[in-house]
C-alpha cells in the first residue's frame, strides 16, 4: 500500500488494501483466478504493510477497511489538483503534484502544518488558503449519493 502512487490511479480508480482472509471470496466473484490470487497474495502481503488491489466491481462499492477513490479537489481561490479520499468519509486525503503526495488526515493536524506549508511551496500559493478543500469523485457511497464535500484537516480554525 505504501507504494500506491499517481500512476496507479491513472489505471484504475479505486483501490483497497488487503486485511482480511475473507476478502478473497469476493475478489474471487469479479472473476480473478483463485490460485494466481492467492499466489499474489502471497508474494506481497507480509501482514505489516497491507498490499493494495484494484476494485474491479465499483457498484455498490464493498465495504472495506481502507479504500482509496481518484478525486479532484478544489482550493477556496479555484486551484485544481488531483488525489485521492479514503473511505467516502474521507477521513484523510492525499493530493498529487509535480511528482509529489501530500498527505492530509482529519486526526492529525499538528502533520497537517508541515505537509500544509510543504505543498503551499510546491504550487507558489502566495498567502492564497489551500484549505478547505472541496473534493468530488465520480462514485457513489454506502448511502447512493456522489462521494463528495469538504476537507479540513484543521478542523474549524481552517
Amino acid at each position: 500500500m505504501s507504494q500506491l502512487a499517481e500512476q496507479h490511479f491513472q489505471v484504475h480508480p479505486i483501490w483497497s488494501e488487503y486485511y482480511d482472509y475473507d476478502e478473497r471470496g469476493e475478489i474471487i466473484s469479479w472473476g480473478i483466478d483463485p490460485a494466481w490470487l492467492n499466489d499474489e497474495l502471497e508474494a506481497v502481503h507480509d501482514g505489516n504493510d497491507h498490499c493494495a488491489y484494484p476494485v474491479l466491481r465499483l457498484y455498490p462499492l464493498p465495504v472495506r477497511m481502507r479504500l482509496y477513490i481518484k478525486a479532484t479537489f478544489q482550493t477556496p481561490e479555484g486551484r485544481m489538483l488531483d488525489g485521492f479520499v479514503v473511505n467516502d468519509d474521507a477521513y484523510a486525503i492525499t493530493i498529487f503534484f509535480q511528482g509529489e503526495q501530500f498527505i492530509f488526515s482529519k486526526c492529525l493536524s499538528d502533520l497537517a502544518e508541515k505537509e500544509c506549508a510543504r505543498l503551499g511551496e510546491a504550487l507558489t500559493m502566495d498567502g492564497e488558503a489551500i484549505f478547505p478543500l472541496s473534493y468530488v469523485t465520480d462514485f457513489k457511497g454506502h448511502d447512493g449519493r456522489i462521494i463528495q464535500g469538504v476537507f479540513n484537516p484543521f478542523g474549524s480554525r481552517g
